[in-house]
């Protein structure tokens, strides 16, 4: 099983990331696997685990961990689709249960190994220009 985070938002430096395995820490902090660099991530915000589902906890992060609008407590169930907020940053959660070819591996621990990543900016921006903006449900 994977578990692939995209960005909710377009911007050519922010980069998503794909989870084979294991335990996935996301925060501003250095030992992160996915480091967002912004004002209100926690240095250790959550983590997310693939296991046989998958799961994300808030870490005490002092702004919380969100998914689909909703402040989490604890262990938290991740589904095809959710939007996971951590800070200011939306990242959209897609699930896949074939492993391609690249798949990261999984150490004895674990813990999945991952490329580092590079430091996502701030996304005020895409707060301010959806204020104001009511989705629609027709098409």
């Amino acid at each position: 099983m994977q578990v692939i985070l995209t960005p909710a938002y377009c911007v050519d430096s922010i980069k998503g990331a794909t989870i084979s395995g294991g335990a996935f820490l996301i925060g501003r902090g250095k030992h992160c696997h996915l480091q967002i660099c912004v004002p209100d991530m926690s240095r250790s915000h959550c983590r997310i685990h693939v296991g046989a589902v998958p799961t994300v906890r808030d870490l005490e992060s002092r702004n919380g961990t969100f998914v689909n609008g909703h402040r989490i407590r604890g262990e938290h169930l991740l589904n095809d689709g959710d939007v996971l907020g951590v800070g200011s940053t939306m990242l959209v959660v897609q699930i896949r249960t074939e492993e391609p070819h690249d798949a990261a591996a999984v150490d004895e621990e674990g813990d999945a190994s991952h490329a580092p990543s590079r430091p996502m900016p701030h996304s005020a921006y895409f707060r301010k220009s959806l204020q104001g903006r009511q989705l629609s449900d027709s098409v």
